[in-house]
């Protein structure tokens, strides 16, 4: 669709769509509330448990009703910070306890497929922290049980959530979706091997570049094959180089390049009809070519300056789900979103041709 040949009320209208989002920016933070309250448990203690929490204290209508830490850290101080009476070592002893009506899954990879089974087994609503398992084999056996079960299940990928992604989407839901995507993900490998033992730094690519390749899923769908050059550099026995070209059942193509010894941000360009659009995502700033017209986009909202970017909207979108009884819309990432990014991760590695 190109919006220079729509009628004028139609451009009006894109215009009116594009920007709602910009509605949301606003110099206050003001709490969303819940139309009833819910119970949730929050299952582990480290850095996106705390994102979790900030969030979940800030929505009214929402009790934490206790922590699951499994037993490997102190608790207590994040009990006294949010209220919290109750804290379990054991998933199992927290499903016993508590009558809980939904749990954020916030642990480590190793650990998300042991978790994550034990409360969709008892039907217990959740949101699960990515990647869904370290494998494509732990994803798929999620995925099969999730389509056996009522309760409603999505998967943290908050980017999806960004300001600056949301105003994209919504234009390429208004004007056409595009018909090919770049995305760019650049990782610090040497920093990564100084932080983390060598066999995280392999998975990355899963465990946490799936971020920027989710909103491949996103935007295009479910892809159809990937290719990849025979070329890529290695550091230290780990291969630090990925370029993929992908092809897509619903927009066509799309290309990944991940350098893992070259600095930048993580960037999405999406090319459409007429239209061109980046987002920055390490800025949060999306910039917009229409024609020959070029305009960066004021995207900014309360919600990402004051909590981790993205997650304040994602967590109020799982928590109205479950009290309207839906599965998870876009943009909110379903099981079935994931298992394709986490697909999409995994066939980039498998088919790539790098030697060491």
């Amino acid at each position: 669709m190109n919006i220079n040949t729509l009628p004028r009320k139609s451009i009006s209208l894109v215009k009116k769509l594009v920007n709602q989002r910009q509605k949301l920016a606003q110099p206050k933070f003001v709490k969303k509330a819940l139309k009833k309250p819910l119970r949730i448990a929050v299952i582990g203690t480290g850095k996106a448990a705390k994102y979790h929490l900030h969030v979940l204290s800030n929505i009214d209508g929402v009790d934490i009703a206790c922590i699951v830490n499994r037993g490997r850290s102190d608790p207590h101080p994040l009990m006294e910070q949010y209220s919290i009476t109750e804290s379990y070592t054991n998933i199992n002893q927290a499903i016993d306890n508590w009558k809980i009506d939904a749990a954020i899954v916030a642990v480590t990879p190793g650990s998300t497929f042991e978790v994550s089974k034990a409360l969709i087994d008892n039907n217990i609503n959740c949101l699960i922290e990515k990647p869904l398992g370290v494998n494509i084999q732990e994803a798929n056996a999620l995925k099969l049980l999730a389509s056996q079960k009522e309760c409603i299940l999505a998967v943290g990928y908050n980017r999806r959530f960004y300001s600056s992604v949301l105003a994209a989407y919504d234009y390429t839901q208004a004007v056409g979706r595009p018909y090919s995507i770049h995305i760019e993900a650049p990782e610090d490998i040497v920093k990564q091997l100084r932080n983390k033992n060598t066999e995280d730094v392999k998975n990355r690519l899963i465990s946490s570049t799936t971020h920027a390749i989710d909103l491949f899923t996103l935007f295009a769908g479910e892809h159809e094959d990937v290719s990849c050059i025979e070329y890529a550099k290695y550091y230290d026995g780990i291969q630090a180089d990925f370029m993929s070209f992908i092809r897509f059942q619903n927009i066509g193509t799309g290309s990944f390049i991940s350098h893992w010894r070259s600095p930048g941000d993580w960037t999405v360009s999406l090319y459409g009809d007429n239209y061109k659009l980046i987002i920055d995502l390490f800025k949060n700033k999306l910039l917009r070519y229409q024609g020959k017209n070029k305009e960066l986009v004021d995207t900014s909202n309360g919600f990402d300056v004051l909590f981790k970017p993205g997650v304040y909207l994602q967590n109020y979108n799982f928590l109205t789900c479950i009290i309207n009884q839906k599965r998870p819309e876009p943009v909110l990432a379903s099981i079935n979103d994931a298992f394709q990014s986490l697909k999409l991760a995994n066939d980039i590695i498998t088919t790539s041709w790098g030697r060491p």
